[in-house]
């Protein structure tokens, strides 16, 4: 009997999960700042990987948000890149760091362009973000 009652507790969650994600939107997120979106051209050239494009994305309900910041890059070498690690710090309204994360791709072959996904794990709203590439 205990079995069929965690069984159906199970359930339920996972129902319940469903549920919440299926009313999930995801939407542009605008922050209010000069640092959303810089052009590729003032990021630090640490690597042949240059981001081409960068946005801080919500997505959500009313009652969850998650927040990313999704982008595509290419590898502008003239060589495979065997590992390249994209670097985002989170910030909130008053500029107090909340959070970091990263992405990483492997064997990036010369003019080859990726998309990328870096996903924020802090508390409280991301407003603004930096961006850097590293490889390792």
């Amino acid at each position: 009997m205990k079995i069929k009652n965690i069984l159906y507790f199970i359930v339920l969650i996972l129902f319940s999960g469903l549920i919440i994600g299926a009313s999930c939107e995801q939407s542009d997120y605008q922050p209010q700042t000069q640092n959303n979106s810089e052009p590729s051209e003032n990021l630090p050239k640490t690597s042949n990987i240059e981001i081409l494009t960068h946005k801080l994305r919500a997505s959500g309900n009313e009652y969850f948000m998650t927040y990313s910041v999704e982008g595509t890059a290419k590898n502008i070498g003239s060589e495979r890149v065997s590992y390249s690690q994209i670097n985002v710090r989170f910030y909130d309204k008053d500029n107090v760091m909340i959070g970091n994360s990263f992405s990483n791709a492997v064997d990036i072959d010369p003019g080859m362009t990726f998309s990328f996904k870096v996903i924020y794990f802090g508390e409280g709203t991301p407003n603004h973000y930096d961006i850097a590439v590293e490889n390792m």
